[in-house]
């Protein structure tokens, strides 16, 4: 009778200590009856909040707002907001996709770096900190041009804000923020593009304003249209965000490499162009802006066939590497240049002299 009672007794101990408590009543409280989670329906399903997305892929919100801003993906009104009305709110699609980037990666290498440089500047060991941080990882744009843009059109329908940042850019003094190798980039895309746009007879309007220039341009069937500010001394508001604006010019400075490396090709053109002030060649004399006509298989594709001649080294295109026959072509055009340099200055001293 004595081991049947403590038998009871542990029993019903043992009963007491399997009844679940009120927080384990909570926690479950997303779970059906039989112990499994219910699935979500509406906008629950559908959407998520800002905070879910940090935790899911476990970033900063710095470099969630870069992440999102260069992959393209904005913030959406959900029809029925079911964690509040002062929550911000993304597709789940949108997170889920996020989470194979090769973006995100680099931005958890950069954070830890980061941290290392930090603690070292705080020891005072600032040339380990100065070493840690010159060889910060270095990421590229390239595959997210090719994913957001699948065809040539699609890129040039998104360029009109990339011309206006890129321009507004150029004329904008540097500081801390704004290094001037940023700005010296800027007006050099800004040059190309415009001699393209000259080279083509491609410019439709112009209209000057007090905020500046607004140009519009037909470039293969795409209406552009871009503001170029005044050339004066622009200073910057202190209630702009500029690191989101460097964000997006980051993300519009690789497009618009791509839209003039696209033109140029297509034109049978040198990518880079050169300045007239800029030599390759030896026997490319300071000046020299004849247009020579260089070597093709065929009729190039929506344009001429000639090329500048100082451009010829510098080309990533067939005349890269001319063979025989092309540097003979090149060296009997710069003869030709040079006896009628000279037979212009010998008249022009024929009439000085009368």
């Amino acid at each position: 009778m004595v081991g049947q009672a403590k038998a009871d007794r542990r029993r019903a101990g043992s009963s007491e200590a399997k009844r679940p408590s009120r927080g384990m009543l909570k926690k479950k409280a997303s779970h059906n009856s039989l112990g499994k989670v219910k699935s979500k329906r509406g906008s629950a399903a559908k959407f998520t909040t800002r905070s879910r997305a940090l935790r899911s892929l476990q970033i900063s919100l710095k470099d969630f707002r870069r992440l999102c801003i260069l992959k393209g993906i904005y913030p959406r009104d959900p029809p029925k907001k079911f964690q509040g009305s002062d929550k911000t709110y993304y597709y789940t699609k949108d997170i889920l996709y996020l989470q194979h980037e090769p973006l995100l990666a680099k931005f958890r290498e950069m954070s830890a770096l980061i941290k290392k440089v930090v603690r070292r500047a705080g020891r005072g060991e600032k040339a380990d900190a100065v070493r840690l941080y010159d060889n910060r990882p270095v990421y590229r744009l390239d595959h997210l041009i090719r994913e957001r843009y699948p065809t040539f059109v699609d890129a040039l329908r998104d360029l009109d804000d990339a011309l206006c940042l890129v321009h507004l850019f150029a004329c904008v003094p540097s500081g801390k923020l704004i290094p001037p190798e940023r700005v010296a980039n800027c007006a050099r895309l800004c040059r190309e593009f415009q001699a393209l746009v000259s080279h083509t007879h491609a410019l439709r309007k112009v209209f000057a304003s007090i905020k500046g220039f607004y140009f519009e341009a037909e470039v293969h069937g795409v209406s552009l249209l871009w503001l170029m500010p005044h050339s004066l001394k622009q200073d910057i508001p202190e209630d702009v965000d500029l690191k989101v604006l460097l964000t997006f010019l980051e993300f519009y400075e690789v497009l618009l490499q791509f839209v003039n490396y696209k033109l140029f090709s297509m034109r049978r053109l040198a990518y880079p162009p050169l300045r007239p002030d800029e030599q390759v060649d030896p026997m490319a004399q300071p000046g020299l802006q004849r247009m020579l006509r260089a070597p093709t298989t065929g009729t190039p594709i929506g344009g001429s066939s000639v090329v500048h001649a100082a451009n010829l080294r510098r080309s990533n295109s067939p005349y890269e590497a001319p063979n025989r026959e092309a540097m003979a072509r090149f060296r009997r055009g710069l003869k030709a240049v040079e006896k009628e340099t000279l037979a212009a200055a010998e008249a022009a001293e024929g009439e000085q002299a009368e």
